[in-house]
């Protein structure tokens, strides 16, 4: 028999370490392997709505607030169902914790557009170099919803993914622009689908 309320306390302390620590790691590791990008300002940034990040802040932080809170009360109630109450504080713990990682994750990603190449940040791994010299070809990211594609996949000679543009991403426009002065043949090719 199971006993929820020590697997609600349980999962309620695993939604806590993961939220705090799984950026915090990212962040400590991003600056032992930082890239090395050119001294100079990026020409422009392209990133994520930010109205996206905040949603997900917004849900995630109060989902975890109500969770903290019905847990911190579980251990000093006598009621017959502190079982639920922890069950649901569990719940609630994780539905935050994991909207709070979306939240740091959206608002880590970012491309800074140089002229020689890009400093790509995704999500939690460490921000890398890529040169625009190494871009070979361009593939629709496939999105749910969107058969033809709600972006660029740009990928090197070997077909490895380099970096990722959504249409929606601020400055999306500035950087098809750049790239087509840089890759213009490749950004050709990929011009035969849906690329704005």
């Amino acid at each position: 028999m199971i006993d929820w309320t020590v697997l609600g306390l349980v999962v309620t302390a695993v939604s806590v370490l993961a939220a705090v620590g799984v950026p915090l790691a990212a962040s400590l590791l991003s600056r032992s392997r930082r890239a090395a990008a050119p001294d100079s300002p990026p020409l422009f940034t392209t990133h994520p709505p930010r109205l996206v990040s905040v949603m997900f802040a917004v849900v995630g932080l109060a989902s975890f607030f109500f969770g903290l809170v019905l847990a911190l009360q579980v251990p000093f109630t006598d009621e017959p169902d502190v079982a639920e109450g922890s069950a649901i504080a569990g719940a609630l713990c994780a539905l935050g914790a994991m909207e709070v990682l979306l939240w740091r994750g959206i608002r880590r990603t970012r491309l800074d557009v140089h002229d020689e190449g890009l400093l790509v940040q995704s999500w939690f791994r460490p921000a890398r170099w890529v040169l625009v010299s190494d871009i070979a070809s361009y593939r629709p990211l496939l999105s749910p919803g969107a058969i033809d594609g709600s972006g660029i996949d740009a990928r090197d000679a070997r077909r490895k993914r380099l970096f990722i543009a959504n249409r929606r991403d601020d400055n999306y426009r500035k950087l098809l622009d750049h790239l087509e002065r840089h890759t213009p043949e490749a950004l050709a090719d990929f011009r035969g689908r849906p690329a704005r």
